[in-house]
């Protein structure tokens, strides 16, 4: 496993990302995102030192593999309660990674996440839904999230696929979207959105999004007919063949990778974000892959599924 001076190193080697403890727990930030969640121009916050608990409107956190006491393929920072690791190691991992971003993990409201484009309107009746108690049936099948309610923290699991957070801080809302390729090809990116600016009667450029680490497009190797569906993706929003061509390349003609190419999800959730109606500088991706920083975050890609959950996590204050 290893250590938080080196992963400390990997993670701030790409721009904008940062690597935060608190009470020995490591977790990663968007700097430029935290900049202007606390911008007071913009939204008449009070500017804080950078920490979990940044602006005045929200506290965030995406996890990393260090921190927790799970074993094995799980270790140590393992979020996934249904995935065959000791169930009480999981709760204290949730407990030490929320203590440290500040938000209480009782009142937690999970998806169920089954790479399809449910989003679920939280209220105060979701807290605690799949960690306090069992899964609510009316979180079945749901990928994302979104509530205007204080105090009640919203995840996203991932292990390669992209978790998205939003927050709007004029209208005081926040959401997250689990983007596996078929959610992200789907557009549940724009979905977000969209249900965020219906349920909140909120401007889509007011909302600040961050996407957080997940498998990176120099990594993320697909058959053809993924890359089939994010190209009609594209289409799908009048991308041009420029754009296109930045987020699929192939068919690969190396050896062990014939027929196969990669793609850019990053990207493609990037134009969704947009088509929604997002500045452009109003999207934050850390650039962190998953794939590539294995040894730092749980990857489904190079375990072949014998690993742990990451999370995101915001909350309203």
């Amino acid at each position: 496993m290893i250590n938080y001076e080196d992963a400390k190193e990997k993670i701030e080697s790409i721009e904008g990302n940062v690597l935060l403890v608190n009470k020995g727990i490591p977790y990663v930030h968007l700097s430029a995102f935290d900049e202007a969640v606390s911008n007071d121009a913009l939204y008449n916050t009070r500017a804080m030192k950078m920490h979990a608990k940044i602006g005045a409107g929200i506290t965030y956190g995406f996890s990393t593999r260090l921190g927790g006491v799970s074993k094995n393929e799980f270790a140590d920072m393992n979020l996934g309660l249904k995935l065959g690791d000791d169930h009480m190691a999981v709760l204290e991992n949730y407990h030490r990674f929320c203590s440290a971003i500040g938000v209480d993990e009782n009142k937690i409201s999970c998806p169920d996440q089954i790479h399809e484009t449910r989003i679920r309107l939280v209220t105060e009746e979701d807290a605690g839904s799949g960690i306090s108690r069992l899964l609510d049936e009316d979180h079945l099948g749901v990928d994302g999230q979104v509530t205007n309610v204080r105090n009640l923290p919203l995840i996203v699991y991932d292990a390669d696929c992209v978790p998205i957070i939003a927050y709007d801080p004029g209208r005081k809302a926040i959401g997250t979207a689990h983007a596996g390729w078929k959610g992200s090809v789907a557009g549940i990116a724009r979905k977000l959105i969209s249900t965020i600016q219906g349920a909140f009667e909120s401007d889509p450029q007011d909302i600040l999004v961050a996407i957080g680490p997940s498998a990176g497009p120099e990594n993320y190797i697909v058959d053809e007919d993924v890359a089939k569906a994010v190209k009609d993706a594209a289409l799908s929003m009048n991308l041009g063949q420029a754009k296109i061509d930045k987020l699929v390349w192939g068919p690969s003609t190396f050896a062990g990778q014939e027929n196969k190419y990669k793609v850019d999800l990053w990207r493609l959730n990037r134009a969704f974000l947009l088509d929604a109606g997002l500045r452009a500088e109003h999207i934050f991706i850390s650039g962190l892959d998953t794939i590539a920083l294995h040894d730092v975050f749980h990857s489904h890609r190079v375990t072949g599924g014998k690993r742990g959950l990451n999370a995101g996590i915001i909350m309203l204050k």
